[in-house]
């Protein structure tokens, strides 16, 4: 009687055991697979965060821009390795992200109050385009609170990223900014530029417009030739140093990559490069200190096209000299007086003369003699510039009108029709 009593408890808890385990089993696998895609809730391994900062990616409203952050919120870190947006959600779409690699010190405040003001807000007149400043969680200007009078975390257009500060970090910090924006938005084409650069995104929005159909995935830029930089290592080459790069590939110079001042890649390469780090998926190497190469050996096997930046690029600029290159560049008025002969005032020539290659500082498109004259004067380095009647007329022309340089040395023969003037 007991034995046949227990025998059917036993059995009658058989019936259930089987849907039960399923149903745990269910549960567990929902959890699990939710909070795989919840963003901002972990930080990429030997990145520590601050359990305040792990919070989610702020609201977007339909201009794709951050909701203003209150005295009770802090600007979001990026979503992080292995957490993406959950599957089905709406993302803000647009057909141009810009990632801006920055810092807090007051020198890149101060550019990315210029940029604010002028050529990140003329922006791309027919294309959607967001822009955001891009830091890293540990740098020192962000360890502060949240509605502190000047805290960095409470500006417009700032995202905070789970990487490390400082120069030898900055591939990890690409990364991070790749990996957000492919976790956040919905994108068609994603610019790269550093916070002291600048350049006219109308001119940038026509090369995506003439953008060559054989070429679905690229990266637009300032391409080095193969072999053409030496990968440094030891001694006597602190900033320079890629002793890892050079044990890891055997390499003693680095295969093509982009000068990482400026450039533009198509959504998948994005998306390839972001990847790295997700869950079940390996890293990045983030020993290699050159980021710029660093990404040009990750995208080395990639069949993409190598397309050049056409649209003059100005960089290493402080904010006052950014704020005058873009006043130059737009303001009609601002040309030196062209008389009999096209001479220029504060100028010898013109001479039919060269200084070798294209001009060392710039290489742009201006409106006209007296207006090129005035982009040489406004610089302190350019003592030489020459200009052209014809050069530039076609907006893939890479040889501009414009040629402003450093140098003063002559080749003693004329290049194209291009005149030489040599600064007083």
């Amino acid at each position: 009687m007991v034995r046949a009593a227990g025998g059917g408890g036993l059995c009658e808890a058989a019936k259930w055991l089987a849907p039960l385990s399923l149903f745990a089993f269910a549960s567990w696998h929902v959890i699990l697979m939710h909070q795989e895609t919840l963003p901002g809730v972990a930080c990429p391994p030997r990145v520590k965060c601050p359990k305040e900062d792990l919070v989610a990616v702020l609201p977007v409203d339909a201009r794709g821009s951050a909701s203003a952050p209150t005295s009770k919120t802090r600007l979001p870190l990026a979503v992080p390795a292995g957490k993406l947006q959950p599957t089905g959600a709406r993302r803000p779409a647009f057909d141009v992200i810009a990632l801006i690699m920055s810092t807090g010190s007051p020198n890149d405040r101060r550019r990315m109050d210029v940029a604010d003001e002028t050529w990140l807000k003329k922006s791309m007149p027919g294309m959607t385009f967001k822009y955001f400043y891009a830091l890293c969680h540990d740098e020192p200007a962000v360890q502060c609170k949240s509605g502190t009078p000047g805290c960095i975390r409470d500006r417009k257009h700032v995202t905070i990223l789970p990487c490390k500060h400082g120069y030898k970090f900055l591939t990890s910090k690409s990364i991070e900014g790749y990996r957000y924006i492919s976790a956040t938005f919905e994108f068609k084409y994603v610019f790269k530029v550093d916070v002291d650069s600048l350049l006219d995104l109308s001119c940038l929005e026509t090369s995506i417009r003439n953008l060559p159909e054989k070429c679905p995935s690229f990266g637009m830029g300032l391409w080095r030739v193969a072999g053409d930089s030496k990968v440094f290592s030891g001694e006597g080459n602190t900033k320079y140093d890629n002793t890892a790069y050079r044990e890891d590939t055997g390499a003693e110079g680095y295969p093509p990559y982009m000068t990482g001042w400026a450039l533009l890649w198509s959504a998948d390469v994005v998306r390839f490069l972001g990847m790295a780090g997700l869950s079940g998926m390996p890293r990045w190497r983030n020993t290699w200190t050159i980021d710029d190469a660093a990404i040009g050996t990750f995208v080395l096997g990639l069949d993409l096209c190598h397309l050049s930046m056409t649209c003059p690029v100005w960089t290493e600029q402080s904010g006052d000299e950014m704020e005058n290159v873009w006043s130059m560049l737009h303001d009609k008025d601002k040309v030196i007086e062209v008389s009999d002969g096209n001479a220029v005032k504060g100028y010898d020539g013109p001479f039919d003369d060269d200084v070798p290659n294209l001009g060392d500082l710039y290489n742009l498109q201006s409106k006209s003699l007296g207006h090129c004259a005035a982009l040489c004067s406004s610089n302190p380095q350019c003592r030489s510039f020459e200009f052209s009647t014809t050069a530039g007329a076609g907006w893939d022309d890479p040889i501009k009108n414009c040629q402003l340089a450093s140098g003063t040395n002559r080749a003693g023969a004329k290049w194209r029709d291009f005149a030489l003037y040599i600064r007083h």
